[in-house]
């Protein structure tokens, strides 16, 4: 607190000086400001007004140095009553600022003493908060149904679920496994295929963009083989994004290509006695020149851009009409291997032989891809009887 007194001092008297010159009608102004311990301000900002509104005197007290004093000294003022005297001032951070106002009488041949309370107010370091409380319902899972809860590997699993939100929203769904693959995982009801041995956690979450629910169920997938084609001691069938390359009891999750048919078959590529292959015949005549293609293919989720590793084992009988076997991969845009062909790939071709040979080709999956054909092919002239090849031990996996 600032304690300021303003004394007005009269002509003539024992406590304080004559004025030089006599008048009658006038007074004289004395100030003196006290400072509470802790606050220094530099400069004292005055007004001074008449009960008229008149402004007779302003300016500002220099207290900066250590040896001044908040005081000065107003000869002149008109006798008068209803002066108004206001004082402000503030540290030189501007944290703390002080000001006062106190009303005074100027009477001639008297002394009038007035005392100024400064009030000080230091600015806050403390802020507010406005919270708004709103209510979200959690989505819920209403019902998890998988089944068989046990299936071969490469084979599929059956998944459905019925999901709602009170809220009226529709949930966003998404299907994730500990090893395995969905057929849509943001479908409620779709297929997971076992292309992990072991036992598997299905793991169903669904959330409106606030919060999430979710619930797990298990299964368990038998084993895949022991093939290691690539020779990395990984088996294949635990990193390739191929299902069912290995044919250990037949030939699922392949597809025909037009005029192709294929069969599982006990000859083994690496001489498996618990493993067999795939053969794939083409039994295309076409009355048109040249060759005529035919075979089995699979779709599989590439990383755009990424290299890979494409290999296999082929064996074409002997005594077959003339022709060739080999690996193709056919990129796409889209994730189901549908729309425009962004690039083919094709590996080297075997002929004719009795023999297992190993193919080893490594595509690059061209930029803005998501998906990838895989076709294994048997090819022919025209007119020619049908030519049969066999696969095994196929391998499509990221190149490290």
């Amino acid at each position: 607190m600032w304690l300021l007194a303003l004394l007005v001092a009269a002509s003539c008297g024992d406590d304080y000086p004559p004025f030089e010159e006599a008048q009658l009608d006038r007074g004289g102004l004395e100030l003196a400001l006290t400072v509470a311990p802790g606050i220094a301000i530099a400069s004292i900002a005055y007004e001074i007004d008449a009960a008229s509104g008149a402004r007779v005197a302003s300016g500002s007290i220099d207290v900066n140095d250590v040896a001044a004093t908040a005081s000065m000294h107003i000869s002149g003022l008109p006798a008068a009553a209803g002066y108004e005297a206001r004082f402000s001032g503030a540290t030189p951070d501007g944290k703390t600022k002080c000001e006062g106002k106190a009303s005074f009488n100027i009477s001639a041949g008297l002394t009038t003493a007035v005392t100024l309370r400064m009030d000080c107010r230091t600015a806050s370091d403390r802020g507010g908060v406005s919270v708004v409380v709103t209510t979200n319902f959690c989505p819920r899972i209403n019902l998890l149904v998988i089944g068989p809860t046990s299936a071969a590997f490469g084979k599929t699993i059956s998944v459905a679920a019925n999901v709602s939100d009170d809220d009226g929203t529709t949930p966003t769904i998404l299907w994730t496994a500990t090893g395995g693959r969905f057929g849509n995982t943001a479908q409620a009801n779709t297929t997971y295929t076992c292309s992990k041995s072991g036992p598997q956690r299905l793991t169903l979450t669904v959330t409106d963009g606030a919060c999430s629910t979710t619930m797990v169920g298990d299964v368990q997938c038998g084993s895949c083989g022991a093939a290691d084609i690539d020779a990395n001691g990984v088996l294949d069938c635990e990193e390739t994004s191929v299902i069912n390359g290995e044919f250990a009891a037949d030939v699922a999750a392949w597809n025909l290509d037009v005029g192709g048919t294929k069969q599982f078959f006990a000859a083994d590529g690496l001489e498996s006695a618990t493993s067999g292959s795939m053969l794939v015949a083409n039994a295309n005549i076409a009355d048109v020149a040249g060759s005529s293609l035919a075979g089995v293919n699979q779709c599989v989720s590439i990383v755009p851009g990424a290299n890979y590793l494409l290999m296999s084992q082929i064996l074409i009988p002997v005594n077959q009409s003339p022709g060739f076997a080999a690996n193709s991969v056919f990129f796409y845009g889209t994730p189901n291997c549908t729309g425009g062909v962004l690039n083919v790939f094709t590996s080297q071709a075997v002929t004719v032989t009795n023999s297992w040979t190993k193919l080893i080709s490594r595509p690059t999956a061209p930029a803005g891809s998501q998906s990838a054909l895989l076709r294994l092919v048997v090819g022919k002239s025209f007119r020619q009887p049908s030519l049969q090849a066999l696969f095994d031990n196929v391998l499509l996996r990221r190149d490290q």
